[in-house]
This record gives C-alpha cells, structure tokens and sequence, in this order.
C-alpha cells in the first residue's frame, strides 16, 4: 500500500493483529481516537451458522471502530448526587467496518466515514485517556518508585520525559490505587507471621479468641531482646493510631541505653484497648523476657487500662505519668462547661496545676476540687516532677522519645494499608533507625574525642570512661559542686554523712551517696557529692559512683553491634509462631458503675464510628439510636435487625452475649490455625479531613446559604424597604383599604384611626 497511516474502503487484512497495527498508525497520522463500539467474534458466529468458514487469526466475523466522540448514543444515569459529570460523546459519525469476506479469509473495509463533527488536533490528541496509557514496563517501574514514596510531581516530569506521553497528577494517583488494590491476601496473617519470623531471633506470636477473631500481633526481633537485656530499667509505652485499614493501634515499648539512645524494646497491635488484651501482651513480653524484675520506672500517659495493667504484671515498678499528657488531659477536662466555672476561674486552675507539676515537694501539692481529688490527688506521685525525681527516671519528663519515633513511622508508614504492607514498612522505619544508632555506637568508639582537660583531672578521667553521654551530666556537676553552699556534718566526728541546704529542702549526703533527685534519678554523682568529697579531701574521681549502665565497657559489651559476648537468642526461621488464644475469664454480677463503665466504652465507640458516616446517612443512624433510648426510658423491649441492602427501613440485629473465658493454647499446626483467623473488617474513610471547616489562617468558613423551598422567609423589619416599613405600621392603625388609601396620597379620616386608650 501507498499509504499505511490511511484507511481505505475495500482494504483487507489478513490477520486482526494488522487491524490494530492499521488503527495505531491511522490514530497518530490523524488525531483520532477509536474505540470498539460494536464486534462478533467468530466463536459467535459459527454458533449462529455453523456452515461458516473463517480463519481463526481474523479473531472478528465483524468489528466497528467508531470515533470516541461518537458511537453508541450516551444516556446519563445519573440521578444527580455528583453533578459536575461530564461524557466525550458529542454524535459524531465518523466510524469504520470491517467484515469477513466471503472466504473467510480476510477482514475487509466495508464502511468508511471519516468525517467529524468536531476539531481533531495533536495537543488534545494527547489527553485522550487512550493516549496517556502507559507501557508495561514504564509501569513496573512507575511501581518501584511509588513504593518508595516517590513525590507525585517529580514522578510525572520523569513519566513524561520517558514516555513522551501525558501523564497527569491523577493519572499516578489511579496507578497507586490500582497497583494496592491489586496485591491479594492484604491481611493475610500466616504470611504475615512466616515473614516476621524469618528474622534470626524474632518472636512473632498472634493473640486470638475462641472464635478464632484477631485480638492482637506481638513482634520482638533479636536486637530488641538484647537493647531491654543490656537496659531493663526504664520502660516507655505509648501507642500511635491510623496506621493501617484495620484501625488497630501500634504500641511501642521503648527504653534508653547507656548513651542516652532511644532504644526499641518491642512492638504488638491490638484490635482493641481493653485490659485483657493489653494485660495478655505485657505477659507475652514478660515470658521472652526474664530481666523484667530489674525494671524500676514505667513512663505511660494518663490512660487507666495502661496503668492499671503495669500496676498489676510489675508490681514493684514506679509507674510515671507524661509531663505533656497530663497537662493536657488536665486542659481537656478542666472546661468551662463541665466544670461550670468561668474562663478566669478556670485559667487560674491550670495555673495552679502547673505549678504542682513542676512542684519538687508534697508540700507544694494542694488538693482542691472534686475533680482533682478523684483524679489527680491519689496518683500525685506519678505526675509530679519533684516527686517523679525520687525514683530512676534518668531525668526523662516526658514521652518525647517515643513521640519522636511515632513522627518518624508516620513519615514512612502509608495510612489505610493492609497488615503486610504495614509491618513492611515498619520494619524499613526500624532498620533505618537502628543503622544510625549503630552508626553512632562504631563512631563513638572508632573517634578518640579532643580532651579540654588536664590529664589526670578527674574530668579527663571520666571522659574516658563515661559514655559522652553521661560524661556531660557528670561535668556539669563537677562544675556545679562549687556552688554548694551551707555543707556542715550531720554529727560532728562521728559519721562522714553531711547536711546540704538545698532548694528541695534538707539532703543527707555522704561521699558515695545523695538524697536528691539528680542522683536518684540518674545514678551518676551530683554536685552535693562532689562537694562532700572536696570537703573530706578525697579525690572526685570514683568509678562505683556511677551505675555500670553508664560505663564505656558496659556500653561496648551491651550493644548488639558491638558486644563481644553475652546471650543468644537461638531461633530457627522454619519455626512458626505459637497461637495464643485468649478467652475473658468468667465475670461476677457487675455492680452499676461497672456496667455503666462497659457501657460507657461502647457507646464512645458507637459515637466514633457514627460521627464517620456521610451527613445523610448519619442522620438515618442517629434516628435509630433516639428510638432505641426513648424504647428503654418507658421501659419497653424493642427488636431490631440488621439492614437489608435497598431497603428503607431502620434495621439492626442485636447478637446474643457470648461470653469466652481466658486461656493460652499452643499448637503445632499454626498453619491451619492461622488460615482460619478472622481479622476485623476493613474501615472504610468517611468524613472530611480536620481542619476543613476553616480558613488557611484558622477562621470558620463562611457557608453558603441554602435555598429554601417553598414560601421565601419572613424578611426582617430592618431590611425591608422605605415602602414596605410604611405599610407595616399603618397596618397597626388603619384597616387594609385605608393603609392603600393613604400609600396612595389620600387623606385619611380621624374616625378611621383605631384607637384603644385602655392598651
């Protein structure tokens, strides 16, 4: 042929692959973009006459190619929910057919009209959704970089200069969305155990119910293991929400290490945040981990399960409530509404609970209000700092280290994920956080830092054998101690113990031992010891001062990169978790409270999931509750079922109470237990996002006055015209046909004016 990017009547095929190849070529010649509007395959046809003879790589007994403006006439559907739809058909008729031939051995051109209706140029040739599609590889690649959470707007300039096509922001957005929807077994929980315990050391154990309901992941890897047995002292707990489609809260445990490095203990998701399931990880926990006795402080927030839990599995531990949480729990609850007080009265209260926060004795600790009582008063210990002091904190007030790994998850863990991507990405989060932990461990120790101090000093001394870290809190002090003042002994030649006046009130300090909060809490000497040690003449230097925690030979034997010896943690990756299966023990008669606390966890859950729903179909679910609470006020039963799809009735089914008790179970077969575990179902976005209701600079949006139907509102008097106000009073006076009368410039009667002196 002359001419392979045109069409001609009467041109044949010999195969269906020319076909396409013949449709590419006359697409990009003329900026048209054909679509199959109508086609019979030849299995079709033989059906319809079985006598007809055609040959198999024509694929097509007929096949119509109509132009994307064109073709089959567009009826809209839409019952306008979403008006701003719009639609490529405008009844243009240019379109092309092709037929077998009689022998059946070609696709001819038996319809040819190429005239349009409408403007065919290159620029909007390009944006036909046709045209932006992408390759296959192009696509695999765009995969690799979306994974790795490319910016959309660097990866479409990079699509568009391979590719050479159009590639739109939402066009990356729909590859997102397909490219996730399209990995199966999203939550597929034997998978998911079998790729956790293929690192060395991990334990992996799932928490279910008799009934086989996902409860909870527990994950703890070798490095973990090692961080909490090298530094049990001090545990942080604290979880983060919304980090993947099944809405079940992550949890991290997580401790300091003799460098002041933040070190990840252990992690576990729960589908819920009651007790029992809180209570079975921190056993899971305590069960891989023997040196949990040596555990002296818990930093949790203000949460009572957390609290109550830890009371019970550490019985001899402090437990510390955070700084930030409980001023702002403080903040949250002391309101002018539920408190019924005024704005003055209630910022002078949060005046005053900060300062018994930062209070550094009881003495300072006044209890006022109800709701301070039953709160606050009984656990002043928890949230006070000066009291907090007393115990080993290692001067840690808040959740901040935790705080800081949770922002650093959430910058790599994509929202509303399946659980395998989630602990996919959360391992990535993990290991690049232990790599510059490590980084600095081999770096500390591969440096010799530059020594300001005269050798043999005790702060040269101490800079070789402190970690950096500890070595700044100790020459802090060494440079505080000559500032201690009113040291005099406690009995004069009888004992080396001494007496400090300090802020916190009278301190009992000898050369090795001090009763303030600094060495309390960090078991490394204070001012007040180095002061004691001048006065006695022996030298500041003493290594059995400090805990071992701090030392460098401790630090270097501990650390999992560095240590040259210590436990190992034996684990084989054929080993799949053990399933434990969680069953509430049997309950006493609950007492009202404790029924209205059961209730009250509900209904805030009921609350949660209905402020989700779309405005009309909240109003439909709120209706239901309203019934269901005036029912139980008049004391009536009432029966509910669950909502049949299109049908208009208000309809929820109660399930009977089934109660589980309490029990571990390990099997041997996790493989068939795991793949019949029921995970909660998927939790679908509703609602706008926080902050839609407001401005850029945080002012409520002005919302747009909805048309009323029907009769128009009453106008106010003020807004009404010059006319119309006349009108309105002379109606106080005169009758109808005197008030247009007198509109109208007549003179009104002095007997057509109502009067009534006894009004």
């Amino acid at each position: 042929m002359a001419d392979d990017t045109s069409l001609k009547l009467g041109q044949i095929f010999s195969s269906f692959e020319e076909v396409k190849a013949a449709i590419s070529r006359y697409e990009k010649k003329n900026y048209v973009n054909l679509y199959v509007n109508d086609s019979r395959t030849i299995s079709s046809t033989i059906k319809r006459t079985p006598s007809k003879v055609i040959k198999a790589e024509l694929q097509y007994s007929h096949i119509n190619y109509a132009c994307v403006a064109g073709g089959r006439t567009f009826k809209s559907k839409s019952k306008g929910t979403r008006p701003n739809q719009s639609t490529f058909r405008k009844d243009c008729n240019m379109e092309v057919k092709l037929r077998a031939t009689k022998d059946g051995n070609f696709l001819e051109v038996a319809v040819l009209n190429e005239t349009h209706n409408h403007e065919c140029d290159e620029v909007s040739f390009k944006h036909f959704p046709k045209q932006r599609r992408l390759g296959n590889e192009t696509l695999s690649e765009t995969d690799k970089l979306l994974k790795m959470k490319c910016n959309k707007k660097v990866l479409q300039n990079h699509l568009q200069t391979i590719s050479g096509k159009v590639v739109t922001c939402r066009d990356i957005s729909n590859m997102k969305a397909k490219l996730s929807s399209s990995k199966s077994n999203r939550n597929d929980i034997e998978k998911l155990v079998k790729k956790l315990r293929e690192n060395e050391g991990a334990t992996a154990e799932v928490v279910l119910n008799e009934e086989n309901n996902l409860l909870g992941i527990y994950y703890q890897d070798k490095p973990m293991k090692i961080a909490y047995d090298s530094f049990p002292e001090m545990l942080f707990i604290d979880a983060t929400y919304k980090l993947n489609e099944l809405k079940m809260p992550l949890y991290i445990m997580l401790g300091e290490d003799g460098n002041g490095e933040s070190e990840i203990f252990c992690t576990f998701i729960v589908s819920n945040e009651e007790k029992p399931t809180i209570q079975k990880m921190v056993q899971i926990f305590k069960n891989h981990n023997p040196t949990w006795t040596e555990t002296k402080t818990v930093m949790t927030d203000k949460d009572f399960v957390e609290r109550q839990v830890f009371k019970e599995e550490f019985p001899n531990v402090h437990l510390s409530i955070c700084l930030f949480h409980s001023q702002r729990s403080f903040r949250r609850e002391v309101t002018t509404d539920k408190m019924g007080i005024t704005p003055e009265e209630r910022n002078l209260c949060l005046e005053i609970f900060q300062k018994m926060s930062y209070a550094k004795k009881k003495a300072s600790v006044p209890s006022v209000l109800e709701y301070f009582k039953s709160n606050w008063h009984e656990d002043h210990r928890e949230w006070v700092e000066g009291l907090k002091s007393a115990n080993l904190t290692f001067l840690n007030r808040t959740n901040n280290r935790l705080e800081s790994l949770n922002q650093k998850i959430k910058t790599v863990c994509t929202r509303n994920t399946g659980l395998d991507q989630f602990y996919e990405e959360l391992l990535v989060v993990f290991q690049s956080i232990r790599t510059t932990r490590d980084h600095r461990a081999i770096t500390f120790l591969q440096k010799r830092p530059v020594c300001l101090y005269a050798e043999g000093t005790a702060e040269a001394r101490y800079m070789t054998r402190l970690t950096p870290y500890a070595f700044g809190y100790v020459v802090q002090q060494l440079q505080l101690a000559t500032k201690v003042k009113n040291v005099h002994r406690k009995e004069l030649g009888i004992t080396d113990d001494f007496e400090v006046d300090a802020s916190s009130g009278k301190l009992t300090v000898s050369d090795c031992h001090c009763d303030c909060a600094f060495f309390t809490a960090m078991m490394l000497p204070c001012r007040h010891i180095f002061a004691v040690r001048s006065i006695l003449k022996k030298d500041a230097f003493d290594l059995s001062i400090c805990a071992t925690r701090w030392t460098v030979a401790y630090y270097k034997s501990k650390h999992h990169v560095l240590k040259s010896q210590g436990h190992e943690f034996s684990s084989t990756p054929e080993e799949m978790a053990p399933i434990c299966v969680q069953q509430p023990a049997t309950k006493n008669i609950m007492s009202q409270h404790e029924k209205y606390r059961k209730t009250f966890a509900t209904c805030q859950a009921l609350a949660t999931c209905a402020s989700e729903f779309p405005i009309r179909e909240f109003h439909q679910k709120n209706a239901i509750l309203e019934m269901i609470l005036a029912a139980w006020r008049n004391g009536e039963e009432i029966a509910v079922q669950r909502v049949v799809q299109d049908d208009n009735e208000e309809n929820v089914e109660i399930q009977p109470d089934k109660s589980v008790p309490l029990a571990d179970v390990n099997t041997t077969q996790p493989q068939a237990v795991c793949s019949q575990i029921k995970i909660p179902p998927v939790m679908p976005k509703r609602g706008r996002p926080k902050g839609a209701d407001l401005t850029v600079i945080g002012i409520p949006r002005k919302r747009k006055e909805k048309k009323s139907s029907g009769k128009d509102k009453p106008t106010p008097f003020m807004k009404k015209q010059a006319t119309d106000k006349d009108k309105v009073m002379l109606s106080w006076l005169l009758s109808k046909d005197d008030v247009t009368s007198a509109l109208s410039g007549g003179i009104i009667d002095e007997t057509a004016v109502e009067v009534r002196p006894e009004k």
